[in-house]
């Protein structure tokens, strides 16, 4: 919401932001890739689409980091399919960041967090290649 007005309002962000959504959807549907995930921070998406699968905190996968990082909170959801992996948790050492982060500009906000994308390679790359990760 506090992004909003770079976009014109709640209504235009909403549009900008499910053309990507919709597009995403259009790729997999043509692909049919094995595994697919779509990641976005808590937002408008489920209104215009559907619930999300699950949702998480970066600090719950910034143990995967070295050294550990990703200790903040930011709400993020979660689609993808049926068949994706379990993701492993492991947590940044507490405390995490409750602030609001400071972004210096808007794109780095759109920055999936580190620990995340590791769990998900982790995940993924056995299932993918035969080989552990």
């Amino acid at each position: 919401a506090q992004w909003w007005p770079e976009y014109g309002g709640r209504e235009a962000a909403a549009a900008e932001g499910m053309v990507t959504v919709n597009r995403s959807r259009e790729l997999i549907e043509e692909i049919g890739p094995t595994f697919w995930l779509i990641e976005n921070p808590v937002g408008i998406i489920p209104q215009y689409w559907r619930k999300y699968d699950e949702k998480f905190h970066p600090g719950e996968f910034g143990g995967w980091l070295n050294p550990p990082g990703d200790a903040y909170t930011k709400e993020t959801c979660l689609w993808f399919s049926p068949n994706f992996p379990v993701l492993e948790r492991r947590p940044a050492p507490q405390p995490w960041s409750k602030k609001k982060i400071q972004y210096a500009k808007s794109t780095d906000r759109a920055k999936t967090p580190g620990g995340f994308s590791y769990a998900v390679f982790h995940a993924l790359f056995p299932l993918l290649t035969g080989q552990q990760g």
